[in-house]
């Protein structure tokens, strides 16, 4: 019989990573940090240049590109050697593609270049290098670098240390969670098929949480979901051939309540929803009913599909108040430049409008779950928003003429007292800065743009009335 090659490990160099995986079985939890220096070793089941014609692929990917490397082949080892260093705080992705059609991965992520509590975490747990929440706290370090970062940066950055220890309790909880799943999967006398896509589901389910989570605090409140899913597990195990027909739509409950909860913007109160606290109050009550007669399975099945598509259109009306409020907080962003600026008449009292909009919906969120109350509000805030940012656009309009107007009539008033003085003004150097001074701010300063802020606008207008003024002096001294 003719013996196939087979790529039957993936490891880091096993001097300094003392661990190998069997490529066939490569496990989710498999990344590997690794030096940018690295060369990558590759073991394989036979002599490699006695079945070349096996190799289709040998590529090492990152970012969905190819990264050139040096081979060599010695027995059943290949190495990879890059022809450039890696870069620092990276994935990579070492792919073996034979011509049966078989394909063979391994993940690394190769080390920070300055280590930051974060990096030390990623590389700590380098599965979950790519974690939403973990880029945002990355992001956040980075900015406070900046001597003018913004003080909520600095807070954010504050607690960052606590949220990572709570992160590492939440992966430790998924874990077991996911182990807990598998050990019944591999205990299961009955149903066994139902047991392992259960057990499947919750490993997804843990994982996609986890990745797209937006905050520490929504995955500690979607562990619920985690605890969900494990008691699904044994319930399949446990179910009769109707129950069997149960656990489809309670699956779907429990994903309900996760949609929720990832969805909203303010998860503490996602918690204590009157909607959320309905959902999982009707998971408890069906999970024991996987055992129950045919008649009480199909009219729990009902009862749970109805409940399902109410919190269904809930979140969608989550969605959209998550997308209002993206825009009401990019208005605030937009003109936060503005918000104590009390020379512009009206200027604070509109910006704190934006606010307002943003409490209205929160509001509504901790106090109804009702549909069609929340999209009116939603709807009602967005208005608030919109007019609020089209009133503070014409408010600075009118500032900026009105300082414009008053900077020609000072540069005319020192024209006139030239020529009351039968000074020839146009032979000033200080008139010719000013003339600029004034023309450039008359030309930038008309009318308000999206990149325009108020300290711009003071440090353009007291530069131009400066300028002005140093005409003024310099005729007071002819």
């Amino acid at each position: 019989m003719k013996r196939f090659l087979v790529a039957s490990t993936l490891t880091a160099s096993l001097c300094i990573v003392p661990v190998t995986i069997h490529a066939e079985t490569t496990s989710q939890h498999s990344t590997l940090v690794i030096e940018t220096d690295h060369t990558f070793t590759i073991t394989f089941s036979q002599n490699v240049a006695q079945h070349e014609q096996l190799l289709k692929h040998v590529t090492i990917l990152t970012d969905n590109k190819t990264i050139a490397y040096t081979p060599k082949t010695e027995g059943v080892i290949m190495t990879l050697d890059p022809t450039v260093d890696l870069q620092p705080s990276k994935s990579y992705t070492v792919e073996v593609e034979l011509t049966t059609g078989e394909t063979f991965k391994r993940n690394f992520l190769t080390k920070a270049l300055v280590e930051t509590p974060v990096t030390q975490f990623i590389e700590k747990h380098p599965d979950y290098n790519n974690v939403d929440l973990l880029k945002t706290m990355q992001e956040q370090l980075q900015q406070a670098e900046d001597p003018n970062a913004d003080p909520s940066v600095q807070a954010a950055v504050t607690a960052i240390p606590k949220q990572l220890q709570a992160f590492e309790k939440i992966i430790a909880n998924a874990q077991a969670f996911e182990q807990l799943a598998a050990k019944k999967a591999d205990a299961a006398t009955a149903n066994e098929f139902d047991v392992a896509m259960m057990s499947e589901s919750l490993s997804s389910l843990i994982n996609t949480h986890i990745e797209n989570s937006p905050s520490v605090d929504v995955l500690t409140a979607l562990q619920q979901t985690w605890t969900n899913a494990s008691l699904l597990v044994g319930a399949a195990e446990q179910a009769n051939e109707y129950g069997v027909e149960l656990l489809a739509p309670l699956e779907e409950l429990n994903n309900a309540i996760a949609e929720f909860i990832l969805t909203t913007p303010f998860p503490a109160q996602a918690s204590s929803a009157q909607l959320v606290k309905d959902l999982q109050k009707l998971f408890d009550a069906n999970v024991a009913n996987v055992t129950a007669s045919e008649s009480k399975i199909n009219a729990q099945i009902t009862a749970i599909e109805k409940l399902v598509d109410t919190a269904s259109d809930y979140t969608l009306s989550l969605d959209d108040a998550n997308y209002v409020l993206e825009d009401i907080q990019a208005y605030q962003q937009q003109f936060k430049s503005f918000e104590n600026a009390t020379a512009i008449m009206n200027a604070p009292a509109t910006y704190k409008q934006f606010q307002t909009a943003i409490n209205t919906i929160s509001s509504r969120l901790a106090s109804s779950s009702n549909i069609a109350t929340l999209e009116t509000t939603i709807t009602n805030a967005a208005a608030t928003a919109d007019n609020a940012a089209s009133k503070l656009v014409e408010l600075i309009d009118l500032y900026l003429e009105k300082e414009v107007e008053k900077l020609h009539a000072s540069l005319e008033a020192v024209e006139k007292e030239a020529d009351a003085k039968d000074i020839d003004y146009i032979t000033l150097d200080s008139y010719y800065t000013a003339y600029e001074a004034v023309e450039a701010t008359d030309w930038n300063y008309t009318y308000y743009d999206d990149f325009m802020t108020w300290t711009d606008i003071q440090k353009a207008f007291s530069d131009a009335n400066a300028a002005v003024k140093a005409v003024r002096d310099e005729l007071n001294k002819l």
